[in-house]
């Protein structure tokens, strides 16, 4: 199989390309990522980076001979003619014909409140250098979402000395975890100095920026920043159409990794 394009250049990508060539493929890889930036690891984002603990993220070089495309985007697949249709940063855009393709462009944050809030939220190390430069000792911030990533950011605003309030509909990881560790979590996040706001309603999406964040409950807050983390959606708009028998979070049948693909 000569060429294998892999589509997305983060965990799942790379994993890919590295298990190809332990494989003992010996053909052409190309790599594509949306991103200018070398392959990293994405969970150390909201960790060690956003603490400042580490500045650097990358993950180990790729295999020689892969052809690494950064700043690339696919926007579609012909799965007939077995092309990929990509676009650059200088807005080329190119198809690449492949005999395999990997898709693994993994997924967007979720977003509930208007672009007007100007909520920041991290996936990419973009996302966590602005957070990061964003944060400072005194500040007022909110996170939206209690989940694992939210829970993360609230803990590194309050090492950068911020005042943080939660907010969520159900009480921290109570869903994942169960509600004795959630407890535990809830009392080790106002250990911290984060308070948290219980709002079962979820937050409403048609509010008035300029009026600052209004609950369910009647309360308004105000931040000097705010984030979202509010789970995800795939990033599977570019393969609308194409064929590919795909549905989120379930298993896609073995045929079209080999005879559609």
């Amino acid at each position: 199989m000569n060429p294998i394009v892999v589509v997305g250049a983060s965990a799942a990508g790379t994993s890919a390309v590295e298990e190809l060539v332990s494989l003992g493929h010996q053909g052409h890889i190309v790599l594509l990522g949306a991103e200018p930036h070398r392959p990293y690891s994405r969970p150390a984002l909201s960790k060690r980076f956003l603490s400042g603990e580490v500045l650097a993220v990358s993950l180990a070089e790729l295999p020689a001979g892969v052809e690494f495309r950064p700043g690339t985007t696919a926007s579609a697949v012909d799965v007939g003619r077995r092309t990929v249709t990509v676009r650059d940063t200088e807005g080329r855009v190119e198809s690449l014909d492949y005999a395999g393709l990997v898709v693994a462009t993994g997924c967007h944050p979720r977003r509930i409140l208007q672009p007007a809030f100007g909520a920041l939220t991290v996936r990419t190390i973009d996302d966590a250098t602005a957070l990061g430069e964003a944060l400072r000792p005194g500040i007022h911030v909110i996170v939206v979402g209690a989940g694992f990533l939210g829970l993360e950011l609230a803990t590194a605003a309050v090492r950068h000395g911020a005042t943080v309030i939660v907010i969520d509909r159900e009480p921290p990881l109570r869903r994942v975890l169960g509600p004795e560790i959630s407890a535990l979590i809830s009392r080790r996040l106002a250990a911290a100095g984060a308070a948290f706001i219980l709002e079962p309603a979820g937050i409403s999406t048609d509010q008035d920026p300029t009026a600052g964040l209004r609950l369910p409950s009647g309360r308004c807050l105000h931040a000097d920043v705010l984030i979202e983390a509010v789970g995800d959606h795939p990033a599977t708009t570019w393969l609308r159409g194409c064929g590919i028998p795909f549905a989120y979070r379930r298993k896609c049948p073995v045929r079209c990794l080999g005879t559609h693909l």
